[in-house]
């Protein structure tokens, strides 16, 4: 086919041919008509490409910045001849969006797209990209990959000579110390536009990166603006939005789409379960203790004491055992549809609004921030009978467009499609759908605003519907309350031009005044929460009855109408009485105590089951003390046991909880990628290393496997060189002591005169300096041994162990070799991996759940000699 050749007079600024206004679609964009706005948009990106001008795209979502966008390069590529190489970088999430795109309206246009683990890469490097490997003659126009791939594979992407650059999402540049915003300024691409469709963010030094990213130098931001009311300062504003408009184009909804149909959404608040307000008001209580403990109480005690009542006021399934409990051993289809849909308020609300949905002939997109949530919800949509897809952050790319397309198929009979927030909350278009349910609120409300735009957007043909689930008088109160402060905030500070400063006087202005509009994280903060929205807890009764009596028609006849985006219109940042009105806050002092929100019947059977476990284990230390020795040290030995295993469990439960909040790998998209590791970071960073091996070998593998996308590479290679060295040194300093001992001795030491080497780094605890030393090259061997072995990898086998392994099932020459295999290419310790890998063979060779903690507790001593083996602990 014939290679990208540019004409050389348009690509120079000097002999540019001038800039011609296009009034109706050309030929070239296919698949769909584009809007006049559309058109418009398009001919301020052409007109400033003939100017040698780079610009912001900054439209609100849903108005088409994609197809905007993609459109301008088909008319580089046909007007004036421009045939590339451009580069598109994206969010992982968006990437499909972006394909489809390029796919139904510039068919014509060669499109790579540069993703996949090294290997793939590589392919595409050696034999896809380049003519002759020569950078500067390329095989494409248009090359779309993400920001990750971007920071791996710079230097080899960098040498190639980039006529044009778009980067979405660009608030991600917004730090120009970020090893992102350096690497796409080396590319040196001479035209670059900005793709963006939440507002610029308040702070002066963030916008002026923005403009120093497009065009260095031109437009000088002065981020020390003073605060004051002086004619002066409201000119030097004035003079800013001149000098930045020119660049940059923004467009809503309300004022270029007259014939979108309007979005309506609506509130309803709906009463606890008893047995969702039995948990709820357990959870205060048997947490009395964090709860009293005032300011010197732990943060996270309060975070997680928060977690579990979120957790409650969607579905008492969210924990262990609660199933089995309200089902009493019933196992009727029946039994679990009416135990299901009884036991939450919410569900008893959803039944009743799917059922009128589906008569009315609508189509439903259902949001939740959890995904234990969606498990639950799709339970109730298979018991129903109802059609549906289903989409969270665990499903690949792939399965996930197949949903997508299934969904929106034009005979499709799915009736819902269930999404976790986050990750349903970019690239993804379901406008064939025309209701929404958010079945929980985000602290971030543009994560729901997100949200609703996958089905509230151009070409959408429907008046949409959302309907925002509120547990009454809950914790959701807040984070509605805050959500909506935060959105009146942004549309002051944004719309009024604020400088940093001012800003930041404003939001201390509201805290002093204790409005708040963040995630909680501070003690007093949390602590305060947990107060004003546990009083009324304990006031309850009767909400069964009123639930089971729930009139569909009268909930939604009441329900509030509230309108996110317009949260703020009207507003001025002036100050004063009427100005803080607006954010609608409620206050409870800090020095209301627990002892008088707690009813005084609950608070006595607490403070006696404190005094009677207090007493108890007081009785038994004076036991212990007068015990014989022998006796005693066995005590300690169980009671040591037994307090590791109730510590395992607690971690365990810990990890479950946090899993339950869908956390999008791109949540910290804004963050800096140079900025400190945290003990998280760390401790992930060293588990993939020893998972994977030489992060030389497998950067990808380990980056992601330690959720560290994004993150600057050097960081994680110097974190990882810093731990091997003190590794290296302690091993060192371990042999040393060895060869003196047996000097001193005159005799060899055996293996149990030595000692494993443990060493806690920069709070991660007891990492083995062996492990972190020897891995890699355990790791590189396997690797090479499975190369060397091509397609004959099945045959491979370690023959003559030397002691045979007693385990419950055959295992031999072939199993080592497979489980060699499979650890070469899942990775040490990815048990579950390998033995669910039919290729390898051993589906039936695994006891994983057998030697799990919580199981192994529950086995008598005659059980553990019955147990199957292997088990991880094995392995």
């Amino acid at each position: 086919s014939r290679l990208p050749t540019s004409d050389k007079r348009e690509s120079n600024l000097a002999t540019r041919s001038p800039y011609k206004p296009f009034r109706t679609q050309p030929d070239y964009i296919k698949f769909g008509q584009l809007r006049d706005f559309q058109l418009a948009g398009i001919n301020f990106l052409a007109h400033n490409w003939c100017k040698g001008n780079n610009v912001i795209l900054a439209d609100e979502m849903g108005l088409g910045k994609t197809v905007q966008s993609v459109s301008f390069m088909s008319w580089l590529i046909h007007d004036r001849r421009q045939e590339g190489p451009f580069l598109v970088v994206v969010p992982l999430s968006t990437m499909p969006a972006w394909a489809d795109t390029f796919n139904n309206w510039t068919p014509d246009l060669n499109y790579i797209v540069y993703n996949g683990n090294e290997a793939s890469r590589k392919i595409l490097r050696e034999h896809e990209l380049l003519v002759d490997g020569n950078p500067r003659k390329t095989k494409f126009n248009v090359m779309l990959t993400t920001y990750e791939y971007i920071l791996l594979d710079s230097a080899f992407l960098s040498q190639m000579k980039w006529q044009f650059m778009a980067v979405d999402e660009a608030h991600r540049l917004k730090n120009r110390d970020s090893q992102l915003y350096v690497k796409l300024m080396d590319f040196g691409a001479p035209s670059r536009l900005l793709i963006t469709g939440t507002p610029l963010q308040n702070e002066l030094k963030e916008l002026s990166a923005l403009m120093d990213f497009l065009m260095p130098g031109l437009i000088n931001i002065n981020d020390d603006i003073p605060i004051d009311d002086s004619e002066a300062t409201r000119q030097a504003l004035d003079e800013l939005m001149k000098a930045i408009s020119p660049y940059m184009i923004r467009r809503v909804k309300e004022n270029v789409t007259s014939d979108l149909p309007g979005k309506t959404e609506k509130i309803i608040r709906v009463e606890l379960s008893d047995v969702q307000l039995e948990y709820y008001k357990n959870i205060l209580t048997r947490n009395y203790a964090a709860l009293n403990s005032g300011t010197k109480g732990q943060k996270q005690s309060l975070l997680n004491i928060m977690m579990e009542l979120k957790k409650a006021s969607n579905h008492p399934f969210m924990f262990p055992n609660a199933e089995d409990r309200i089902l009493e051993g019933k196992t009727g289809r029946e039994d679990q549809l009416k135990a299901l849909v009884t036991s939450s308020g919410k569900m008893m609300l959803l039944d009743r609004l799917l059922t009128r949905l589906k008569a009315d002939g609508h189509r439903v997109l259902i949001f939740s921030q959890m995904v234990k949530m969606l498990d639950i919800i799709g339970d109730y949509l298979h018991l129903r009978g109802h059609q549906y897809q289903r989409l969270d952050g665990t499903i690949a790319a792939g399965p996930r467009r197949q949903a997508i397309d299934h969904f929106n198929a034009p005979d499709s009979k799915d009736f819902c499609f269930i999404l976790s927030t986050r990750a349903g909350g970019l690239g993804i278009n379901l406008m064939t759908a025309d209701t929404v349910i958010l079945f929980d609120s985000d602290w971030n409300p543009q994560a729901d605003l997100q949200a609703m735009a996958r089905a509230h957007r151009i070409g959408q043909k429907n008046p949409v519907t959302i309907y925002r689930f509120v547990s009454k008088d809950t914790v959701e109160e807040e984070v509605l309350e805050r959500a909506r402060n935060k959105l009146i905030l942004e549309h002051i500070t944004i719309h009024q031009a604020m400088t940093e400063k001012e800003a930041k006087a404003l939001r201390n202005k509201l805290d002093s005044a204790g409005v708040s509009t963040a995630e909680p994280v501070a003690h007093d903060d949390l602590s305060r929460i947990l107060k004003r929205r546990g009083q009324k807890m304990f006031e309850q009764s009767g909400n069964q009855k009123k639930l089971e009596e729930l009139d569909i028609d009268a909930v939604l006849e009441n329900a509030e109408i509230h309108q996110t985006e317009q949260a703020g219109a009207g507003i001025t940042a002036s100050g004063g009485a009427d100005f803080l009105k607006s954010f609608e806050y409620t206050d409870v002092k800090l020095d209301l105590e627990w002892d008088d929100i707690i009813p005084k019947e609950h608070l006595e059977a607490i403070k006696a089951e404190e005094k009677a476990k207090n007493e108890a284990q007081y009785l038994e230390s004076v036991i212990e003390e007068n015990q014989p020795r022998n006796a005693k040290r066995k005590s300690r030995e169980d009671d040591a046991r037994e307090q590791r295993a109730a510590k395992k469990r607690a971690r365990d439960l810990a990890a479950q909880a946090a899993a339950d909040i869908e956390s999008d790998n791109e949540s910290n998209a804004g963050a800096d990628p140079e900025r400190p590791m945290s003990e998280k970071d760390i401790r992930n960073l060293i588990r993939a290393y020893e998972k994977y091996g030489s992060i030389e070998e497998r950067q990808d593998e380990i980056i992601r496997e330690a959720r560290l996308v994004g993150r600057n590479v050097d960081l994680l290679k110097a974190t990882l060189d810093e731990v091997v060295g003190i590794s290296k040194k302690l091993l060192q300093e371990e042999q040393d002591r060895v060869l003196a001992l047996e000097r001193e001795t005159n005799k060899p030491i055996t293996k149990k005169d030595k000692k494993a080497v443990l060493f806690d780094f920069k709070g991660v605890k007891r990492l083995n300096a062996e492990t972190l030393t020897e891995r890699p090259l355990e790791m590189r061997m396997l690797r090479d041994v499975e190369k060397s072995l091509g397609d004959n990898w099945r045959n491979f086998r370690i023959p003559e162990a030397s002691k045979p392994a007693h385990y419950t099932c055959p295992w031999g020459a072939r199993e080592d070799g497979m489980l060699c295999i499979g650890i070469a290419k899942h990775g040490y310790g990815a048990w579950v991996a390998i033995r669910d890998d039919p290729d390898l063979g051993m589906g039936d060779k695994f006891y994983l759940e057998e030697h799990r903690v919580g199981i192994k507790e529950e086995r008598t001593k005659a059980d553990e000699k019955n147990a199957k083996s292997p088990g991880a602990v094995h392995l």
